[in-house]
């Protein structure tokens, strides 16, 4: 089913397989679909899974304010070996422990990852130095050093442990490099550590209940799966317009919502997202379009 000259805004939660990147998955779906505009919400890298939500035409105004969203991952680690990229892809070497190390152990060491914590991001990572990629640099033999950013850990909880395998299953902010969680983990339990296998499981409202398989892609069969703006809005502030109140904001002109709403806001006519709505700084009580879907 091609539809290259659908205007459609909407989204799909692809569930990414491994061994993709997540341009691959865009390049797929975006051939697949008919539609060129098409954005997704935060990078995977190619070894791990899981969720990907792609956007479609004005859909991908939406991804600056839900790529916030609170993520969730299920994360395998092998303790008493590292990685020089702190996955899978990079050079294996052995710590050898000196003895296993008890639950106890390593939930004691777990605590000290969760709250407002400073991450240090890996180096083969897409982050940018002086306008260059993290990894292109080290590509290129290139000595640099990457400066910790602070990120939010909501939990970690540990899902099995039988030495030196351990799952977790970590819910985060944005920004949060589980391979980075993998690698200082190891180095506070003084035995090395990396990650194994990463799957994304949430990203806000997008989860394993509504994502759609790279086969139904291919199949055509993938318009099931369409999740609209509002859905994908979530529990995000609505304001719901009046009809000359949607005519005033298309002249640019301000409206005075009888509700207080603060920050950004969807601006919902006949149970459609129609804009975003901001307040008006400089003027209490008013709210302007910020962007029109």
């Amino acid at each position: 089913m091609s539809l290259t000259y659908n205007m459609e805004n909407f989204f799909l939660n692809i569930n990414k397989p491994s061994d993709w990147t997540s341009f691959d998955v865009v390049k797929k779906v975006r051939g697949a679909v008919g539609i060129k505009k098409v954005g997704h919400l935060g990078t995977l890298d190619p070894f791990a899974t899981g969720v990907l939500p792609l956007a479609f035409n004005k859909a991908t105004r939406l991804i600056q304010y839900l790529q916030e969203d609170e993520k969730e991952y299920i994360a395998t680690v092998e303790l008493g070996k590292v990685s020089t990229t702190g996955d899978t892809e990079g050079e294996i070497a052995d710590v050898k422990p000196a003895a296993k190390l008890a639950l106890s152990a390593v939930e004691v060491a777990l605590r000290a990852f969760i709250g407002e914590i400073m991450q240090i991001p890996p180096k083969y990572s897409a982050i940018k130095v002086e306008g260059k990629r993290a990894y292109d640099l080290i590509r290129a033999g290139k000595e640099f050093e990457l400066k910790a950013r602070p990120v939010f850990v909501k939990s970690i909880d540990i899902i099995t442990y039988d030495w030196p395998i351990l799952k977790l299953r970590v819910v985060c902010g944005k920004g949060f490099y589980v391979r980075s969680l993998a690698s200082d983990l190891g180095e506070a339990l003084e035995v090395g550590g990396y990650l194994t296998a990463l799957e994304r499981t949430r990203v806000g409202c997008f989860n394993m209940d509504n994502w759609v398989q790279m086969e139904a892609i291919e199949k055509g069969s993938w318009a099931v799966g369409k999740i609209g703006l509002l859905e994908a809005w979530g529990v995000r502030p609505k304001y719901y317009l009046e009809t000359g109140e949607w005519e005033q904001l298309k002249l640019g002109q301000f409206i005075s919502p009888l509700i207080a709403v603060d920050g950004v806001t969807a601006g919902v006519l006949n149970d459609e997202m129609v804009c975003l709505l901001e307040p008006v700084l400089r003027l209490p009580g008013k709210m302007k379009m910020a962007v029109i879907m």
